[in-house]
């Protein structure tokens, strides 16, 4: 085969692959905008983050609105924005703006950062319902 025709044989699997990488990103992001349109159906109202060694993915306010984010700073504490340190939207990164490698470092976050919103959402009812009882309301 000569030259060209090899460099054509990769330009055609190149494209192939591109093809099906669009379809799969394509099919994480309809994934990321129904559980940010379910969690802001929820109201859940809480800032939460996971994090690796590459970034931390979080659920918090972005300019006025609840967004999935990604700060690039990663290796931050995992848990409430206290921990995290509450730092503005100018840290944050929508993940719909985020690349494409980071969507998808961030999609394998996603089912731990469910897990840890609904720990918070727990504790949060926990510490209500307690402190209610204290006072002796309702």
């Amino acid at each position: 085969m000569s030259d060209g025709g090899k460099l054509a044989q990769s330009l055609e699997s190149l494209c192939a692959t591109a093809a099906q990488l669009n379809k799969s990103s394509e099919s994480m992001n309809a994934i990321f905008r129904s559980v940010e349109k379910a969690l802001n159906e929820a109201n859940i109202g809480l800032e939460v983050w996971v994090s690796d060694e590459e970034m931390a993915v979080g659920y918090a306010r972005y300019l006025h609105e609840w967004r999935l984010v990604i700060d690039r700073a990663g290796g931050v504490e995992e848990g409430t924005d206290e921990a995290h340190g509450g730092q503005g939207a100018d840290q944050y990164c929508p993940l719909h703006q985020a690349t494409r490698k980071e969507r998808i470092a961030a999609f394998q976050q996603l089912p731990r950062l469910l897990v840890a919103l609904n720990e918070a959402a727990q504790h949060m009812l926990g510490t209500i319902q307690e402190a209610k009882s204290v006072i002796a309301w309702e």
